[in-house]
């Protein structure tokens, strides 16, 4: 429950329900992290929103970069704002750069909503999968997107689906290397669909 029933496991556990593909980030690997074309940008991967759900407690020096890569055009969303520093060594002094970390992410528009599903919304993409009931991971490569599609549930999906950004679909089936091409339409107002079909724990 250290993980879970706190509000980054529950954070979590909601974006992924609700199709938002996520990592989760460390102080040090924000420290590495820079901005390019409102991209955060890390080492390995990017990512279009940092999402930080509320905590008590936050290093004035984290906060500090979270307001640097805000102001360098990244997209932040708070679920609050943390309360205070964490620790006793050197207080006043910490509190002080604290509040003027807070003042500079403020500055430069971060974004502050306890509904963080909806702050996503429009800037964010999200995927029509976890609609169905699927499980997903996605990983951008040189030629698009690669997903790891798991059905979790008790019940076959046979149906429709809907891949963002996915103009052609590749199948490719891990417990016995067969691959594919997958049944194609087009959807009204652009887009495409494809069929998918996982028995449970495919």
């Amino acid at each position: 429950n250290w993980l879970s029933g706190e509000s980054v496991g529950k954070i979590a556990r909601t974006l992924g329900e609700r199709g938002y593909a996520l990592d989760y980030v460390s102080d040090e690997q924000l420290a590495a992290t820079r901005v390019e074309k409102g991209q955060l940008v890390t080492p390995g991967t990017s990512y279009r929103v940092l999402v930080v759900p509320a905590a008590r407690r936050m290093p004035a020096s984290t906060l500090r970069q979270i307001a640097a890569l805000a102001q360098a055009g990244a997209r932040v969303i708070f679920e609050r704002w943390p309360e205070d520093v964490p620790g006793l060594g050197r207080l006043a002094e910490r509190r002080a750069e604290f509040a003027a970390a807070r003042a500079a992410a403020t500055k430069a528009g971060v974004t502050v909503a306890s509904d963080v599903v909806a702050a996503l919304a429009p800037v964010a993409r999200r995927e029509a999968l976890a609609d169905a009931g699927l499980n997903f991971i996605r990983r951008a490569t040189d030629q698009g997107h690669d997903y790891f599609v798991a059905n979790l549930g008790a019940r076959a999906h046979r149906g429709w689906i809907r891949i963002a950004d996915a103009a052609d679909l590749v199948v490719m089936n891990p417990l016995d290397g067969a691959t594919g091409s997958a049944p194609r339409r087009a959807t009204p107002g652009g887009g495409s669909e494809f069929f998918l079909n996982l028995e449970p724990g495919e």
